[in-house]
């Protein structure tokens, strides 16, 4: 299965609004499969961006996310306004789905602080 840096997206902002942070949780996301977001939270509880249990089903996985981590606290902070984000995705075209975490949040820092440079006097 393939890394998708919109789903990973999606899921932290899914537990930022989280609103009772002792439930655990493996969220309906419209257009991915529960295998799909249960792979993106192993993927997110490896990078240390979430607290995760990981319940085994037979021979699969299931990741059931708990709580982000200062880490994906961090990277939701550039990763979640829209207009950064989109940015982001046009900058980076057809290599989105293929760069790493830490490279993603390189782009988004820059183009946050390009943002933020603009509005000061």
């Amino acid at each position: 299965m393939k890394r998708d840096m919109e789903l990973v997206r999606k899921i932290l902002i899914t537990l930022e609004n989280k609103p009772d942070d002792y439930r655990i949780l493996q969220p309906p996301i419209n257009g991915y499969s529960g295998e799909e977001i249960s792979y993106h939270i192993g993927l997110l509880y490896e990078a240390g961006f979430v607290d995760a249990v990981n319940h085994f089903g037979g021979d699969k996985n299931d990741w059931y996310a708990k709580t982000m981590t200062w880490d994906g606290h961090e990277f939701l902070d550039v990763a979640r306004n829209d207009t950064i984000w989109n940015k982001a995705k046009k900058v980076l075209s057809d290599e989105f789905k293929t760069i790493s975490i830490e490279g993603m949040k390189i782009v988004l820092s820059r183009l946050l602080s390009d943002q933020l440079t603009k509005m000061l006097p």
